[in-house]
């Protein structure tokens, strides 16, 4: 369920196209840029009710594993019960900051990791 949602997050940002991560089983999904199918995010999903600070220790060995990709990864930390999240991008250094979870603020953080890229 966690990852429904945020594919449908993703989706409703207008600016990629989600599609399942057969070759490599460390990511849920990954995503393409609809402008340039050479930018890929990886997207790792988790449920959690943990928030905060403890999301990011708890979690520390998965966004460890994810500096090691040859692009951008994204993880989600989702509460279904409570129908919110957060998430962190990780882009060759983990940086400890955790995003709340909107349309606006996802569509804001694909733009500049494409622009970067």
């Amino acid at each position: 369920m966690s990852e429904e949602i945020v594919k449908a997050y993703l989706l409703q940002t207008d600016l990629v196209e989600v599609t399942e991560d057969l070759s490599n089983s460390k990511f849920d999904f990954v995503v393409m840029s609809k402008k340039d199918i050479s930018k890929v995010i990886a997207v790792e999903v988790k449920a959690s009710s943990y928030s905060g600070q403890r999301l990011l220790k708890h979690y520390i060995i998965t966004r460890k594993s994810l500096l090691k990709c040859k692009f951008p990864a994204m993880i989600f930390y989702v509460n279904s019960l409570a129908q919110k999240g957060s998430f962190e991008v990780i882009n060759k250094q983990l940086n400890d900051t955790l995003v709340e979870l909107s349309p606006d603020k996802l569509k804001k953080e694909i733009k500049n990791l494409f622009m970067h890229y």
